[in-house]
């Protein structure tokens, strides 16, 4: 079983290996303006955003957030 802090640990993992999916984003590397269609995200990664997203839902509700 793991412990209160564990979680915490893992949530803090979580969210930062998020916000750095996020900010790899192809829309990011070129901001809204100068995006170009052909630099896109793959499925894979905005998989991985959505799967991490999930388990910090997930580990949010655990801890009562």
């Amino acid at each position: 079983m793991t412990t209160k802090e564990e979680t915490e640990e893992k949530l803090a993992r979580l969210e930062k290996g998020l916000q750095d999916l996020k900010i790899s984003l192809a829309e990011h590397c070129y901001g809204n303006d100068g995006f170009i269609s052909i630099h896109r995200t793959s499925a894979e990664h905005w998989q991985k955003i959505e799967d991490l997203e999930g388990e910090i839902r997930n580990l949010r509700a655990e801890l009562g957030r």
